[in-house]
């Protein structure tokens, strides 16, 4: 629901990612989305997941529509590489396959569920790195205590340790 373009970051000398989310207040569930993702974005830290770097502020709060979000940049995505055709080795197979698990770890280990996983968002750099992006689906679960967690208790996650990974 979102363009996006690659831009510089003058102040730091390096090339980063911006996505605009025209009309982001119009629609309350594309707003919870955005409100969701941002904040998803902003707990995660971890060498497989995107970065956010910067909400761009707006310039007045009475034509403020448009969002903007900076993220590190990165060459291409998955789905382009496969609809390339291009052969990948197996070497390059098992690295992104890694790459993928650890991420996906990582949403798990604090109580995330992706829910858009596709190779569109597995965002790949020409130095062989991976990292998932659009978090605008995703969800957290709060397990229960004592019991199994069911996918229906969601929660907007406040702390915890995100090196702890849920119980199966």
């Amino acid at each position: 629901y979102g363009l996006v373009c690659s831009g510089s970051n003058t102040d730091m000398g390096m090339k980063v990612a911006i996505k605009k989310i025209p009309k982001a207040f119009e629609d309350t569930i594309d707003c919870k989305r955005l409100l969701r993702e941002i904040r998803l974005l902003r707990d995660f830290e971890h060498p497989n997941i995107i970065s956010l770097k910067a909400l761009v502020p707006p310039t007045s709060m009475e034509t403020f529509n448009d969002m903007f979000m900076v993220t590190e940049f990165m060459d291409g995505d998955l789905r382009r590489l496969i609809k390339s055709k291009q052969p990948v080795d197996a070497e390059t197979t098992r690295s992104y396959m890694a790459q993928l698990l650890a991420g996906l770890q990582h949403v798990h280990a604090v109580h995330g569920i992706h829910r858009d996983l596709k190779p569109a968002n597995v965002l790949l750099s020409s130095g062989g790195r991976l990292k998932l992006c659009d978090f605008g689906l995703a969800r957290t679960v709060a397990p229960s205590a004592g019991a199994r967690r069911t996918l229906g208790e969601e929660v907007e996650r406040e702390g915890g340790d995100p090196s702890v990974p849920p119980p199966l």
